[in-house]
């Protein structure tokens, strides 16, 4: 995002491009094998049902998902289209440093790590912050509910393998208004290309499916200086409805 200039690259991409190679399990999930139980996993409070979008939130549409979410009125919301549009992407590379990495990462993994949404709190542009984000990414083959665990085993042996993990990786089995879901929280380090501590971001994801579609939503933020009002993981949750 746009950084002190000791920390310059650090950037939405850099942020995104944490959750974007977890994805990479829809090219690691067998299609549709013999469904085996998953891994037991110590259970967490549920989100809260389906609600409407608080005041002064917005429902976004996410149809590779087949599911909508709201965010605050005030945060940046890319669709799937929108991330596609080379003038779109030309903006994004032009204003948040990374963004160019992110869309590399992205043609290289092809199919296999979509980016369908992505929102970001833009009360950042600008201030030096690392700006809190949500990101939703489609997981393909889409996971049956029994697949879950094993599905959520690739995605967190990805993160282990490839990211500077600082913390024990938790999971824990989670309900959300659409359907199953898994938890995954770790902090991680963000370095920039110019070295120096980074940030220290929290990662909240939820890897959820429908019967019908997976994705992977995950909320990034610097908790030293994300604000208070940020939304929480459980409250963009609690807003998910399938689409009509």
């Amino acid at each position: 995002m746009l950084m002190p200039a000791s920390r310059r690259r650090l950037s939405i991409g850099t942020c995104v491009i944490v959750v974007l190679l977890a994805a990479i399990v829809g090219g690691c999930v067998p299609p549709r094998p013999t469904p085996t139980p998953p891994p037991e996993a110590t259970p967490s409070a549920a989100a809260s049902p389906s609600v409407a979008a608080p005041a002064g939130w917005t429902d976004h549409p996410i149809e590779a998902a087949g599911v909508s979410l709201a965010l605050p009125d005030g945060w940046l919301a890319l669709d799937e289209a929108a991330l596609a549009d080379p003038d779109e992407r030309r903006r994004l590379e032009a204003e948040f440093a990374g963004a160019e990495a992110l869309f590399g990462r992205l043609d290289a993994q092809g199919r296999q790590a979509r980016l369908v949404f992505l929102g970001v709190d833009a009360r950042a542009r600008g201030t030096g912050r690392f700006a809190p984000t949500v990101t939703v990414i489609a997981v393909e083959p889409a996971l049956p509910p029994l697949l879950l665990g094993i599905g959520a085993d690739f995605t967190v042996n990805a993160l282990e393998r490839a990211f500077a993990i600082e913390t024990d990786v938790t999971r824990a089995d989670l309900e959300t208004p659409v359907g199953k879901g898994i938890r995954i929280g770790f902090a991680h380090r963000v370095v920039g290309v110019a070295g120096g501590p980074g940030v220290l971001a929290d990662h909240d994801g939820a890897l959820v499916t429908t019967g019908e579609a997976s994705f992977l939503v995950s909320r990034n933020a610097d908790p030293e200086t994300a604000p208070a009002d940020s939304p929480a993981l459980d409250e963009v949750l609690a807003t998910l409805r399938p689409l009509p």
